[in-house]
């Protein structure tokens, strides 16, 4: 069980305040058997995992570096652009039952405030699913894969009642 497991959420200098509020309060509202813990600083820094030839930042990099350093249960959240090998880009990246990484870069691009903060949400409660120990789904859920914004924008944006159930299960989501 993971129930009351303390769950460290680490955010770049560069997150603004909204997103930060977002990210900590739709962790909390959705997996309501894990405590949350903010913190303001990521840790270590992440410059490490800097592609230069690309542009962007190696989410599996910067997710090995953090279980290095002995951290279990985070979510790391960054400003700028994320891959990982064999994909162009990902909205973030997790390891179950270790932590994940989260980049607001490409959820931001849009006029619209609230899709934005919906597309925070999603990757939110996605990547902590898989922290959780769930994988991608096929059924109306936010745990379906999504390759680009529309994807992301259509994806159902809770968890489908067999995912739920694991989550309950486990002690994460209370009944």
């Amino acid at each position: 069980m993971m129930r009351n497991t303390k769950f460290f959420v680490y955010f770049h200098s560069k997150i603004p305040e909204i997103v930060k509020s977002v990210v900590v309060r739709t962790a909390e509202n959705t997996f309501t058997g894990v405590n949350f813990k903010a913190c303001e600083n990521i840790p270590f820094g992440i410059q490490f995992a800097y592609d230069q030839y690309r542009g962007q930042f190696n989410g599996s990099k910067i997710l090995e570096k953090a279980i290095e350093y002995g951290h279990r249960f985070f979510l790391i959240v960054i400003p700028y652009d994320l891959f990982v090998p064999h994909l162009n880009f990902v909205f973030g990246v997790a390891e179950p039952y270790y932590g994940a990484v989260i980049s607001i870069w490409r959820l931001q691009i849009t006029d619209s405030t609230t899709i934005f903060l919906e597309r925070i949400q999603k990757t939110v409660k996605h990547e902590l699913g898989h922290v959780f120990g769930l994988p991608h789904c096929k059924n109306e859920c936010v745990m379906r894969f999504a390759n680009s914004l529309f994807e992301l924008d259509l994806k159902y944006p809770d968890f489908c009642d067999k995912c739920k159930k694991v989550l309950m299960r486990i002690g994460v989501i209370k009944s």
